[in-house]
């Protein structure tokens, strides 16, 4: 049965979890307690211990132990997860969620689930991250693509809220103040409607002036952030052989822009320069229904429908700078996903396995939009034409797209304990994608700029004493650029693209029982992200495969001292082949190919320990390892090719680039750990901290050593006093106030006369914070 079902005896069960990076219980679990852990993210009903794949996973009472916020409170304590841009994209082995960590692509390599809805798009970067009324957050690491299909080539996120309980009223509610003017408050709900079924109400608020100034514009508030957040959840169980659970939420968010020039201000000024407010605004709503049916001891039902509709809107300054006049970037994205899934389980004494089909359809709308300005040098104009072309070109930027992916899959998945000690494991998913993409252009140039007249050039070229021969070549060479230029910002009217792919996905296991404390397991996963049409700019269409990668695992569940110590390990190794590279054409920004060119090797571990030292002290540590090397990548820019340093290859069709086989991957973190517990002095007050470690990681595939952002530890600090249903504590993240960047970008260009100048843009890691928090249960 579905896992509101068992609530009580999950939620005691948590308290002991042995695969969380953070698992700070007030008592030591026992051991029955431990093996009741149910795993939401896996399709059969598995334990902690059961479960072979590398989990980290923290608690309800986990995330109050510790003074979790939200969901980047949570990543940083596991080991071999991390976030970017201050929590709006996670990683994951070394692997963002996006794309920027292996240069392009397709689609998203990370999953994110909430409730059964699976979040699309920008919903991932801009839906709800905060943790009150959460009942668990699971980060599954690896491959999960036959666990659930599309983007989860590298994982999947998935945070369960609380269900309504049934047995009476309860409320609660707790306020936030702290510095940068941040507030919050949140407020839950419960109670039955009728004997059989009950509503749970939730709602949060919360407001923070952030930490980026800009002087030039006289506001401290730059980079506000403005959330709200409502859910329902209604449960309806007229018998223990069923129950229909109903979800709605609804998400609003206004922020601002954390991100500023660091060749205007120092680095670690947290000033921006920028001559526009800049904004990103989402607002989303998420429904699912959720129905639950055992047809009898060993077999059941489960049916999960869900729907997202979300609208992203967004306007920056684009160049970040007092420069560049009205000039920005602005994006409008309409985004719906409507998706079900059919399960049949089966729980016998020695064989349990689920089969079942999963539908999707996901409507994209995406219109970019702006005032763009442009260095010639940038757009691949050789140095010898510089100076007969202006220092910006400013285009009008317009790039409609409408996308329609329709995705189709079987999947199944069987244990079978072949006796006592030893239990194997197989399965398969059978994936069918369907796209439709209609994607144009209406770039042009604006009033006002304009590309020189090769006659006029050749004129000027003359009055200053130029040989005719070079003159001829001057005139010439501005010809062909300009034609070149010209084609690039003409507005496109392409049809409409169609493609349809196919994939199989399999898996295999086997787990050991060594004793009733220690087992070990080894298992294989391949892991996908789906191939594609790709529509660029200037029109040009070109058509992809999928990239695969097989994962190869062994993993060590053990416990120890009674349940007091747990010790749990995944070593791995993957083999990423035909990865998706973005590549510019004809030394364009605007000309772009997504080819299969890449391969790469990935490797590395999960190590976590918790311990607890008496009934009062508990502690945990985890550590992660995570190496990442491209084994081939030819990186083409949208440079002219005369450009390209370093060794040259060919990424195929011509197109020749610089070989950056050996490097690391974008945002990729080799280290991390994390060390922390909880002391009760007494009944009432207690104290808990812990400590966070990431490796340095670069911000461009090209490692380019400006673009290096370095290892950083944080410290986080709390105490607090909890009587009876009241509790009040006070909280300090980052308390060394350690200044780290999560994003440097170096970006060098020749002006009008050939000399070189830099804009270099920086998004900083948040400061020290300082807040208090007062809660109470009704």
């Amino acid at each position: 049965m579905k896992m509101h079902k068992t609530a009580g005896a999950v939620k005691a069960a948590l308290l002991g979890s042995l695969l969380s990076t953070n698992v700070l219980a007030e008592q030591p679990a026992a051991m029955d307690d431990i093996e009741k852990v149910v795993v939401y993210g896996q399709k059969i009903e598995r334990t902690l211990q059961e479960t072979k794949e590398s989990i980290a996973l923290v608690s309800e009472k986990q995330i109050d132990d510790l003074g979790l916020l939200d969901l980047e409170d949570a990543y940083l304590a596991m080991a071999n997860v991390y976030t970017l841009a201050n929590g709006e994209n996670f990683g994951i082995r070394g692997i963002t969620q996006n794309r920027l960590a292996t240069g392009g692509g397709g689609g998203q390599l990370g999953s994110f689930y909430m409730d059964g809805v699976a979040y699309t798009g920008f919903a991932t970067r801009f839906g709800p991250r905060d943790l009150w009324d959460v009942q668990q957050v699971e980060v599954l690491r690896g491959p999960q693509s036959t666990n659930v299909g599309r983007q989860a080539l590298i994982g999947a996120v998935v945070v369960e809220t609380k269900d309504p309980s049934l047995s009476g009223f309860e409320a609660a509610i707790r306020g936030q103040i702290g510095n940068y003017n941040t507030r919050s408050l949140e407020g839950m709900v419960n109670f039955e409607v009728t004997e059989d079924s009950a509503l749970r109400l939730v709602a949060e608020k919360y407001q923070s002036d952030g930490f980026i100034e800009n002087k030039l514009l006289g506001i401290d508030d730059y980079d506000p952030d403005d959330n709200l957040l409502l859910r329902a959840k209604y449960l309806f169980q007229p018998s223990d052989d069923l129950s229909i659970l109903f979800t709605a939420q609804k998400s609003d968010i206004e922020r601002g822009w954390d991100a500023y020039r660091y060749d205007l201000k120092p680095i670690d000024s947290y000033e921006s320069s920028a001559n526009l407010l800049s904004h990103e605004t989402y607002d989303g709503t998420a429904v699912s229904l959720d129905i639950d049916y055992d047809i009898d001891e060993s077999w059941s039902l489960r049916s999960v429908t869900s729907f997202i509709d979300g609208e992203y809107s967004r306007f920056n300054d684009d160049d970040s700078g007092p420069e560049g006049g009205n000039a920005f970037r602005g994006r409008y994205v309409e985004d719906k996903n409507w998706a079900q899934e059919f399960r049949v389980t089966y729980q016998g004494d020695s064989l349990r396995g689920v089969f079942g089909t999963y539908f999707t359809t996901v409507e994209l709308f995406n219109n970019t939009s702006g005032i763009v300005t442009l260095i010639p040098s940038d757009l691949g104009v050789p140095a010898v034409l510089l100076p007969f072309y202006p220092q910006e070109l400013t285009v009008n930027v317009g790039i409609p797209a409408n996308n329609e992916t329709s995705n189709m899959a079987f999947f199944t998945e069987w244990d079978w304990m072949v006796n006592d000690k030893l239990t194997l494991s197989a399965g398969f998913r059978y994936d069918r994608e369907e796209q439709e993409v209609l994607q144009n252009a209406r770039n042009t140039l604006a009033p006002g700029s304009e590309l020189p007249d090769p006659a006029a050039s050749g004129q000027a070229a003359t009055a200053l004493g130029f040989p005719q021969q070079v003159v001829a070549q001057i005139v010439g060479g501005i010809t062909q650029v300009n034609g070149l230029l010209a084609s690039q910002l003409t507005p496109t009217d392409n049809p409409l693209q169609e493609e349809d792919l196919n994939a199989f996905l399999p898996q295999i296991g086997m787990t050991y029982k060594v004793n009733n404390d220690v087992s070990v397991s080894a298992f294989y996963k391949k892991g996908y992200r789906a191939g594609g049409v790709d529509v660029d700019t200037v029109g040009s269409i070109d058509r992809y495969d999928a990239e695969y990668l097989d994962n190869y695992e062994v993993a060590l569940r053990s416990v120890h001292l009674d349940g007091d110590l747990t010790f749990n390990a995944n070593v791995y190794y993957g083999d990423w082949k035909d990865q998706q590279l973005t590549v510019y054409v004809n030394g364009s920004l605007f000309d772009t190919d997504i080819i299969n060119a890449g391969k790469s090797t990935i490797y590395g571990a999960e190590l976590e320990v918790q311990y607890a030292l008496s009934d009062n002290t508990n502690i945990y540590t985890s550590f992660g390892y995570a190496k990442t090397e491209f084994d081939e990548f030819c990186y083409v820019d949208g440079t002219a090719e005369a450009d390209i340093t370093g060794a040259k290859c060919d990424a195929g069709s011509g197109l020749v680039g610089q070989d950056l086989s050996g490097n690391d991957f974008a945002y990729s973190p080799d280290v991390s750990f994390s060390f922390g517990g909880r002391h009760y002095i007494n009944d009432n007050w207690y104290v808990a901290g812990n400590s966070t470690y990431q490796s340095r990681a670069f911000s461009d595939v090209l490692n380019t050593a400006e673009n290096e952002n370095g290892s950083f530890t944080l410290v986080n600090l709390s105490a607090g006093y909890i009587h009876e249903d009241f509790e009040a504590s006070i909280f300090v993240k980052n308390a060394f106030d350690k200044f780290y960047t999560s994003f440097l970008s170096n970006d060098q260009s020749l002006d009008e006369n050939g000399n070189e100048f830099t804009r270099n843009y920086v998004t900083p890691g948040t400061p020290r914070e300082i807040g208090v928090t007062v809660s109470y249960k009704f």
